[in-house]
């Protein structure tokens, strides 16, 4: 984005790289320099702007970025990322001539997606790093744990495949629970089955924001943080120096009085008790903004917060401003984020709406323009 770019945005989202920065610092302290850094960036680096936050955390010396898919990997290495690149969810076994062609690093969960990487790296010529992908609970992609060692001997087996790494995920997004507690104990059952048959994988990681945060015995010598980053930590659980990197800003499109008993927006669900002021903001479901939060939600205008009324609209939404003295068209609305004492966070947002506060991220971050600070300045 150019400079002063955000005065001419109606809607935008902002993306602090410097609160990026804190947040990678922060959890490098906590793990210990010991510990390699995997960021996730899928999802568009959880609505932040994938591209963009890769280079930052290359820059901040992340050791590997971690996507969802082929895709995504390719966009990275097109736009000239040199960083290793995990592919989480492997590869359709179409793909693995682009893994292959683009230097990717996938998952990998069955003796089938190995042999088509051992054969595409033969005739492409290239050694190809792969890490065996281990469930030991979620149930949902992986080899289970029992068949782990085995899958992981015959994969290093084969010609022109590395077993660069092997990884596991928590079922649970909050620290204290039983199953998570069983999933480190199966993986490390893992790890001893492979060094009792005399293979040492370098890159062991299992730990994601909840791991880092909440279990230390989980950490290996690789960690995965992916909200924790942005800037949401799990619930229960934080380290200190972790900040928000994303907020959303609207403005003031219209103002009307109206008197009691009013019916607002779509459908009438909503009527006003006394004479107010409604402002329309011109952000709506199709800028990430739910209709989960109709007459359930929040905004912050001049620094004091005024309730969503009526049904979110694709393109607008209705806020009262009857007790907030002053406000104007053209008034700076956060949607997400700091306005003097007053905060909305995506978790807020999440629990209002019954979601994940990734769901949230995602939504308001990606669909609409961003716009990325550094210094305070505009980039």
């Amino acid at each position: 984005m150019r400079k002063e770019m955000s005065e001419r945005l109606i809607n935008y989202a902002e993306v602090n790289l410097d609160h990026l920065a804190g947040n990678f610092t922060a959890i490098k302290k906590r793990v210990g320099k010991e510990v390699k850094m995997a960021p996730l960036v899928k999802a568009e680096a959880y609505g932040h702007g994938m591209v963009e936050v890769a280079r930052k955390l290359a820059s901040l010396g992340a050791d590997m970025l971690g996507v969802f898919s082929v895709a995504e990997g390719a966009i990275l290495r097109e736009e000239g990322m040199g960083l290793p690149i995990l592919v989480l969810s492997g590869f359709w076994l179409e793909e693995a001539e682009a893994v292959v062609h683009y230097g990717l690093t996938p998952a990998v969960y069955n003796l089938e997606m190995a042999e088509a990487l051992s054969r595409e790296g033969g005739r492409l010529g290239k050694k190809v790093s792969c890490h065996i992908k281990v469930d030991t609970g979620l149930n949902r992609l992986g080899v289970d744990f029992s068949q782990a060692a085995e899958l992981a001997l015959k994969v290093a087996s084969l010609p022109n495949i590395e077993v660069e790494g092997i990884f596991s995920h928590f079922v649970f997004d909050e620290p204290g629970n039983e199953v998570d507690e069983e999933q480190i104990r199966r993986f490390r059952w893992v790890l001893s089955q492979l060094e009792e048959r005399g293979m040492r994988v370098p890159l062991v990681h299992m730990a994601n924001s909840n791991g880092v945060v909440s279990y230390p015995d989980s950490w290996f010598n690789m960690v995965r943080p992916g909200k924790l980053l942005y800037g949401c930590p799990p619930k229960g659980g934080v380290i200190p120096g972790i900040k928000p990197v994303l907020s959303v800003k609207s403005r003031v499109f219209s103002l009307r009085g109206v008197p009691p008993l009013t019916p607002l927006s779509y459908s009438h669900t909503y009527k006003t008790e006394r004479a107010s002021i409604i402002a329309t903001l011109p952000i709506g479901y199709a800028d990430g903004l739910s209709r989960l939060l109709s007459s359930n939600g929040e905004v912050i205008i001049r620094g004091r917060r005024a309730p969503i009324v009526g049904v979110v609209c694709m393109d607008y939404v209705l806020v009262d401003v009857t007790d907030i003295p002053g406000v104007k068209v053209g008034d700076e609305v956060t949607i997400l984020g700091r306005d003097g004492d007053e905060e909305i966070t995506a978790r807020e947002i999440a629990e209002r709406m019954g979601v994940v506060l990734e769901e949230v991220l995602c939504h308001l971050g990606s669909s609409l323009p961003r716009v990325y600070v550094a210094e305070g300045k505009e980039l």
